[in-house]
């Protein structure tokens, strides 16, 4: 697998990086189309259908954006997985990057991303249910949200425990490639960048990728001649 990413040029791994933005702007303008004529409608007849359409409108948005987006987790923990596996025995000694940890960490926000998605989809097919069925304005709907408290409380400590964990995997990352272009343990500044170009990878892919090529291919990640910072 890491042959797979690391092998491949930037806008390889850029293109599915960057399809949940462009997708994500090109069906919320179709979806606020179908808002818009909601609103035009006003209780009209035709509202109801209306409705309906905007309603399948957002469920066909919910799922293939999962998907979507799920494809460029994937190549975002595809890719760090790589890294570290390629990198970490060129670590210099006293860097404290264990590869357990890191292991344990992208597992960890595989299992929470995991039910953050199975809570969304349950939230929304009730929501969508319920309104087909006409219930959105009788008890029926507080009644079928009651049970969702401890679901909404749930997904609060998968959001909070999925922050902490992108927080650990591209400060991770980012010292991890630091300290290897470096040959020593890197330090706060020096690494900050590239943790920062990990997150940001639908960015960082363009600076990041062709270091670790060359590092593998040269053990330099610098270019020859090349004394810019990045």
């Amino acid at each position: 697998m890491d042959k797979l990413f690391l092998r491949a040029k930037p806008w390889m791994l850029f293109i599915p990086l960057f399809l949940p933005y462009v997708y994500q702007g090109v069906a919320r303008g179709a979806w606020m189309d179908g808002l818009n004529a909601v609103i035009t409608l006003d209780g009209k007849v035709g509202t109801t259908r209306a409705v309906e359409d905007m309603m399948g409108g957002l469920a066909r948005f919910v799922s293939l954006y999962a998907i979507i987006y799920a494809v460029a987790l994937l190549v975002t923990l595809g890719w760090q997985w790589s890294v570290v596996k390629r990198l970490h025995g060129s670590l210099p000694p006293g860097t404290g990057l264990k590869r357990k940890n890191f292991a344990v960490a992208v597992g960890l926000y595989l299992v929470a991303a995991t039910v953050m998605t199975y809570l969304f989809t349950q939230v929304y097919s009730v929501v969508y249910s319920l309104y087909r069925w006409g219930a959105m304005e009788s008890d029926e709907l507080n009644e079928s949200f009651t049970g969702f408290t401890s679901w909404f409380g749930v997904a609060f400590l998968c959001g909070i425990l999925m922050f902490g964990l992108t927080i650990y995997l591209n400060y991770f990352v980012g010292k991890l490639i630091r300290s290897v272009e470096l040959g020593k343990p890197a330090r706060g500044s020096d690494y900050l960048g590239y943790s920062l170009l990990s997150y940001f990878l639908v960015i960082g892919v363009w600076i990041l990728q062709p270091k670790v090529q060359r590092y593998l291919a040269s053990g330099t990640t610098a270019k020859p001649g090349d004394e810019s910072v990045w």
